[in-house]
């Protein structure tokens, strides 16, 4: 699944990043233990690397050893059609030894996610998605860049990391119009050069020996084409009042 996300968009790195968290959160919706917890990729030859939504956790958990937690204050929910949008206000908090509590800071995470996947499939996991999203880029804010940079190091030396690569869609080839479309284009470029059907058949009689336009192959057309880019519009008689 995760080879398909890159062929299936054309997006950033952050993208597929989003992506590849979203497959953590139903690994663990599922039971199973994440074993990433770091993103690395390269940006016009600068490394980057970013939290999972297991290594947030895990940086979470790092900053309660120090004595401090994060908490969900409150939690909003916009519901659209196509995506839902989601809110979570997060407090960090200091704990003394007497189990006495201080809030140091508050933020907002913010996250919309679609409710269908990038195939155009439903997503059954897109509300469970993106409320945890949300709450990971709160929590991710208010953790101190140092635990987040431990983090990042411990995943380097316990291989917990995930390159990822951006393989962008090939340009899409330009539309190649069909034989009838071919023709048609024939008899609009004859039209404007004033020449009606008994004209029209004479041209192509002259031209490729075949009147009809049922019998043309694009090798006719070819050479219709050719011949129309040297054409004048044809003469018309004068009128009987000319002296």
């Amino acid at each position: 699944m995760t080879e398909q996300l890159a062929r299936i968009d054309d997006s950033t790195p952050f993208w597929l990043m989003d992506r590849l968290d979203d497959e953590q959160i139903m690994q663990q919706l599922e039971g199973k233990m994440p074993d990433v917890l770091t993103y690395h990729f390269q940006d016009s030859g600068k490394e980057i690397w970013g939290l999972s939504k297991a290594g947030v956790d895990e940086a979470k958990s790092e900053l309660a050893k120090k004595g401090e937690v994060l908490r969900v204050l409150d939690v909003q929910f916009i519901d659209s059609e196509k995506d839902g949008k989601f809110i979570v206000k997060v407090g960090r908090y200091a704990i003394s030894n007497t189990g006495q509590e201080v809030l140091l800071d508050t933020t907002a995470g913010f996250k919309k996610q679609e409710k269908n996947m990038a195939n155009g499939k439903e997503n059954k996991f897109w509300f469970e998605q993106g409320g945890v999203k949300a709450q990971r880029n709160a929590f991710h804010s208010l953790i101190p860049k140092a635990i987040i940079q431990g983090v990042i190091e411990y995943a380097k030396k316990s291989g917990k990391v995930k390159e990822v690569k951006h393989e962008p869609k090939e340009a899409p080839k330009p539309h190649q119009p069909t034989l009838q479309e071919r023709k048609n284009q024939i008899f609009k470029d004859l039209q404007a050069l004033t020449y009606d059907v008994p004209a029209m058949q004479n041209f192509a009689l002259e031209v490729c020996g075949k009147s009809e336009s049922k019998s043309w192959d694009n090798n006719d057309i070819e050479l219709l084409v050719k011949a129309i880019k040297k054409l004048q519009p044809p003469e018309r008689e004068a009128g009987g009042d000319d002296n």
